[in-house]
């Protein structure tokens, strides 16, 4: 619980949780926890995989990249994920709003 930065580890009935709305995904909790409750779901393997059989890979890049990665700037690693072979970088809230324009576009036809 010391551990979070923002306070989005609560206590119910004497187990540890993520209090979902507060937590800003740095990892830090996966780190610190001496029973290794969570663990981090890493798909590296499938994301370079992608790249290096020719699909088109899009990243949704969260606004907490900065706290894990606080020497980069936004157009810096842009640039290094597109280097690395990522096709487009979109921050999550335009990911999310071009998903939700398709997906209302597929349920109304």
């Amino acid at each position: 619980m010391r551990s979070c930065p923002v306070k989005a580890i609560g206590i119910d009935k004497g187990h540890a949780r993520v209090i979902e709305e507060r937590c800003i995904l740095c990892g830090r909790c996966v780190l610190e926890c001496p029973q290794q409750a969570k663990e981090i779901d890493w798909q590296m393997h499938e994301v370079i995989q992608a790249i290096n059989t020719g699909r088109q890979v899009i990243m949704s890049l969260a606004p907490s990249y900065v706290a894990a990665f606080p020497e980069y700037s936004w157009e810096s690693l842009v640039d290094c994920l597109t280097g690395a072979g990522i096709a487009t970088v979109l921050e999550t809230a335009e990911a999310a709003d071009i998903v939700s324009q398709v997906y209302g576009n597929y349920c109304l036809s």
